[in-house]
């Protein structure tokens, strides 16, 4: 689900703009200009709709705020404001905002053009040119993933498939909340896609289960090392809003990829060592041996 931030001074349009918003985006809101950039500090939304008329600090001196940090310039903005004179649109455009909703809004107009905006931004960024990766993840699909490791295999080559599960997601999501697992899983995501590493795939099958095809060969100790690696970096505890530390604590189940195998076989096996190293109190993960 999109994240979108809202920035306005006034708590009534806050509150008007988040209803509409909120069955279709996951939502966060900011009081001030000031507010807006202590947030974007340790969250990065996909999109913001920013008021003008605020005091202290306007809509415009936010914006260059945001523009001239290499972490967050690329967010797309839009003005969201009752400032209906020509120079205003005309400024804010130069400064980079990409459209204006007037207030008071037209519900469906609204949502027209955050959606529009949004397309844009997810066009400008490829995502819709590489159909193979989620483009909430950033992972690979399950499809892509199951195709080359089958492709793989038919090469007769040998390869490790990996199963992840978070036995602790739902007491983490309760820690937490939406927003700030939100932004705890944009971290968990970069760290298994290896976007540098072609021979790696990585994809979420479902809420809790990351699958991981290796396409080259490893032995044990390497399969131990890439493992350890993972869990070492999904354990590093990561503190969100509110000084809420969040944390995982994956569990592997690990098979190899043979030649003379089909790919249910391996993955069935997979399956099984995830469910003994989860059924094995301390086991981070598990390795399948053939009887």
């Amino acid at each position: 689900m999109k994240h979108i931030l809202i920035v306005d001074d006034n708590t009534t349009n806050l509150r008007m703009a988040a209803n509409v918003l909120q069955p279709f985006y996951e939502v966060s809101m900011a009081k001030s200009g000031r507010q807006a950039l202590n947030y974007l500090k340790k969250n990065i939304p996909d999109l913001i709709l920013l008021d003008i008329l605020m005091p202290e600090m306007d809509g415009y001196e936010t914006m260059e705020e945001i523009k001239l940090n290499p972490r967050t310039s690329n967010i797309p903005i839009i003005f969201l404001t009752a400032d209906r004179k020509k120079e205003s649109e005309i400024k804010g455009l130069s400064l980079g905002a990409l459209d204006f909703i007037t207030k008071p809004f037209d519900e469906q107009a609204m949502l027209g053009r955050i959606e529009q905006v949004l397309m844009m931004d997810d066009m400008r960024r490829g995502l819709f040119k590489n159909t193979d990766r989620d483009s909430d993840t950033g992972l690979y699909t399950q499809n892509y993933v199951t195709k080359k490791t089958m492709e793989y295999i038919e090469k007769e080559k040998n390869g490790v498939l990996i199963l992840m599960s978070v036995p602790d997601l739902e007491s983490v999501r309760s820690k937490a909340g939406t927003r700030n697992l939100a932004s705890y899983m944009k971290f968990v995501y970069e760290n298994i896609a290896y976007e540098d590493d072609p021979d790696i795939l990585a994809s979420e099958i479902k809420d809790n289960l990351v699958l991981i095809s290796v396409l080259r060969p490893m032995g044990d100790s390497e399969i131990k090392e890439f493992a350890d690696g993972i869990i070492k970096k999904l354990r590093k505890e990561v503190v969100c809003e509110k000084d809420i530390k969040i944390k995982f604590s994956p569990v592997m189940g690990i098979e190899y990829i043979r030649p003379d195998d089909a790919l249910e076989d391996i993955y069935t096996r997979c399956d099984k060592a995830l469910y003994h190293a989860l059924l094995t109190e301390g086991m981070d993960y598990h390795i399948f041996r053939k009887v």
